[in-house]
């Protein structure tokens, strides 16, 4: 029972280390990528800003698209008039479906099998004029504009970088479960040490308890079956039971010191003391005691010099082992 309730013990403690360990990393790899998306982003948007400002105060219908970038004029039925210089994007561009509502807004189109963002605007110049600088008709004067920027490079970019962080994501989250599996072990040992010693402390205090509330109870289911006498005639009961509560006292208190001890709650004040001497002290009321019970207390002690340990503390443990 105690192995299963310390093996439930260490995995909750290994969960929980795993999932914070985990959490922190997704929480993480999150934020570098959500940063590493806007500032792509940014770029772009900033790059078609540029574009998008030329566009609307140009003169002059622009040139051929360069590598990335396109402006696709529209007259005011919406018709493109910049076909020609689209070459052979015309085609694709020409499905392209924009409105009033999409004005000002940057957002991205697929275009073919390529992806683009671009902005709608409206042209500020009244007159435009073609490549040869004549001015354009009516009927061909721009007055909208599409800046597309080819984003297909940026966007896979996104994507394997994103692939990257899931890879990593996976690799680490092997590590963290090791690593958490290790560390849920390291701390469950002063866990596993306080939970053996709460056993042998309930051991020793049931032992050493149990013989004086023994003596107690008999002593007193004695008395209650004489309520008649007087307190002079179970004198002797009374008294052997008042000392065997002592006795518990003292063991309680003894017990409480020890196990304070093991759990390092106090310190040992350690100074030199006559070895020879101490023991005497201590077992000389114990004398008459162990011969009336016929027994013989053997003392073998071969020590010349002071010893170094704290008097208090051994006095209460020789107590407690010859009680």
């Amino acid at each position: 029972m105690d192995k299963i309730v310390n093996r439930k013990q260490q995995i909750k403690l290994f969960l929980f280390e795993f999932f914070s360990f985990l959490i922190v990393f997704t929480i993480l790899g999150t934020i570098i990528f959500v940063f590493y998306q806007r500032n792509t982003y940014t770029s772009i948007d900033n790059t078609l800003s540029r574009r998008a400002t030329m566009a609307a105060n140009s003169t002059n219908m622009m040139g051929p698209p360069d590598f990335q970038t396109i402006t696709v004029y529209y007259n005011s039925k919406g018709k493109i008039v910049n076909s020609q210089n689209l070459s052979n994007m015309s085609s694709s561009v020409s499905k392209v479906k924009v409105g009033k509502s999409q004005l000002n807004k940057i957002y991205n189109i697929k275009v073919g099998s390529v992806t683009m963002r671009g902005v709608y605007l409206k042209v500020n110049s009244q007159l435009m004029v073609n490549r040869s600088g004549k001015t354009l008709p009516t009927s061909q004067q721009p007055k909208y504009a599409l800046v597309l920027k080819n984003i297909t490079p940026e966007i896979q970019s996104i994507d394997r970088f994103k692939n990257l962080l899931l890879a990593s994501f996976i690799v680490f989250g092997l590590i963290v479960f090791i690593i958490s599996y290790i560390i849920s072990r390291i701390n469950m040992k002063p866990v596993l040490k306080a939970w053996q010693q709460q056993e042998e402390f309930v051991d020793s205090a049931a032992h050493e308890i149990r013989t004086p509330l023994t003596i107690i109870q008999n002593k007193l289911e004695g008395l209650m079956t004489k309520p008649n006498d007087t307190i002079k005639n179970q004198v002797g009961a009374i008294i052997m039971s008042l000392s065997e509560i002592r006795r518990l006292n003292g063991l309680t208190s003894d017990m409480l010191t020890l196990a304070r001890a093991n759990s390092n709650v106090i310190t040992l004040e350690k100074a030199p003391v006559d070895f020879s001497s101490f023991i005497n002290e201590i077992l000389e009321p114990y004398t008459d005691l162990i011969a009336s019970e016929d027994k013989n207390l053997v003392k073998s002690i071969h020590v010349d010099r002071p010893v170094l340990l704290d008097a208090k503390r051994v006095h209460q443990l020789i107590v407690i082992i010859i009680g």
